[in-house]
């Protein structure tokens, strides 16, 4: 993720987190724009990590969540799927954060 962050110049507009997704309590700083969630596959750990983004107050109004899974995932309550598309075994879900 950093490399990629670093090829696009986009260090200075990022903020790469590594931590416990499903366990972020609340956050104290500016709310996301974007969110890129690649779980591991299988164990609903993405519907977990968008639970735990939700009641936090992680997502900034019209957030755009980019979510890779190895199936299409349950789609949380209050979010709208903008696309899906399928990569051999991997399912892409584009969902946004309402106003």
């Amino acid at each position: 993720m950093r490399a990629n962050i670093d090829k696009a110049r986009a260090a200075e507009l990022t903020e790469h987190l590594r931590s416990d997704a499903t366990a972020l309590g609340p956050n104290t700083a500016a709310p996301f724009n974007v969110v890129f969630l690649d779980p591991p596959y299988g164990k609903a750990l993405g519907e977990k990590a968008i639970a735990a983004l939700l009641k936090g107050n992680w997502l900034a109004p019209k957030a755009m969540i980019i979510w890779e899974e190895g199936r299409p995932p349950a789609l949380p309550a209050g979010l709208t799927q903008i696309d899906r598309r399928r990569y051999g075994d991997t399912f892409v879900t584009l969902l946004r954060q309402p106003e």
